[in-house]
């Protein structure tokens, strides 16, 4: 596909394969939609699960750290 075509729902059913009793895309046939080398996917998606991670990390600390400071106000109410 060249850069200005548009990836339609046929062309990506047409390259859907069921394993495991889900529809999953392989990567080269991600590429190949996208016009792209299988190289290019794989990186683009490690490069975006590292971002998200960090992301979801982050807010996990930033929930703990609210917990921590309600829980201590909880205790010291209940204790004064």
């Amino acid at each position: 596909m060249n850069e200005l075509s548009v990836i339609t729902t046929k062309d990506v059913e047409e390259k859907l394969i069921t394993l495991r009793n889900q529809k999953v895309l392989l990567d080269c046939d991600v590429a190949d939609l996208y016009g792209v080398k299988t190289k290019e996917i794989n990186q683009a998606k490690t490069t975006q699960t590292s971002s998200l991670m960090a992301t979801f990390l982050y807010l996990i600390n930033m929930k703990k750290q609210r917990w921590s400071k309600v829980l201590t106000a909880l205790i010291n109410n209940l204790l004064s």
